[in-house]
């Protein structure tokens, strides 16, 4: 599993999470800072990556689009970059079984 992380999460995740889900990006890296929750659910469906975001609207997109796309909804109120990571990791053999499509809430 692959995860591409939201505008609103640090771009730093990627790095902080390689060991568990190698292949991951943040939107900044893939030059879609400023894009449309559209463009960043297009991406992600193209590259099979799942959205980790703390964005309600992209976690309701999930209930509109056609394109399967499993989204990470992060609900862990104010936390650092660090604890996003550990708890991310934490629960990535969890996250491996998730079916695709699906909505998964990060508490």
């Amino acid at each position: 599993m692959t995860l591409f992380f939201d505008e609103n999460l640090s771009f730093k995740l990627p790095s902080l999470v390689h060991t568990h889900f190698p292949g991951s990006e943040s939107v900044v890296q893939a030059g879609l800072a400023g894009a449309t929750d559209d463009e960043v659910w297009s991406y992600a469906a193209s590259r099979g990556h799942a959205i980790v975001t703390k964005d309600a609207d992209i976690a309701h997109l999930s209930v509109h689009r056609v394109e399967e796309v499993t989204v990470v909804w992060i609900r862990l109120g104010n936390c650092s970059t660090d604890e996003i990571a550990g708890r991310l990791r934490a629960v990535s053999q969890e996250l491996r079984a998730v079916p695709s499509g699906s909505l998964y809430l990060l508490r």
